[in-house]
């Protein structure tokens, strides 16, 4: 939720839920840069707005740093029903 907003920061309330990466994340407040957080919409729940997040970026990772998969490549995919999967499909 945002608590306070830095000069000429646009788009955010005071009040909005929001979701995204920062610095020392898992701290009760942290600062965070602006283009770096998404307001949730009312009818997202949080839980479902911060572990989407983490399911793509895992997905990103695994195909592009851990396997390095380029394009034209094939990739089978065990679990793609899961949260991780769902983004490799």
């Amino acid at each position: 939720m945002v608590e306070q907003l830095g000069d000429g920061v646009g788009g955010l309330a005071v009040g909005d839920r929001v979701a995204g990466s920062a610095p020392a994340a898992f701290a009760d407040l942290v600062v965070a840069r602006a283009d770096r957080v998404a307001r949730i919409p009312d009818a997202v729940s949080s839980v479902d707005a911060v572990t989407l997040p983490i399911s793509a970026s895992t997905a990103l990772q695994t195909v592009r740093d851990a396997a390095r998969v380029v394009a034209g490549q094939r990739v089978l995919v065990i679990g793609a029903g899961g949260g991780v999967g769902s983004f490799l499909t």
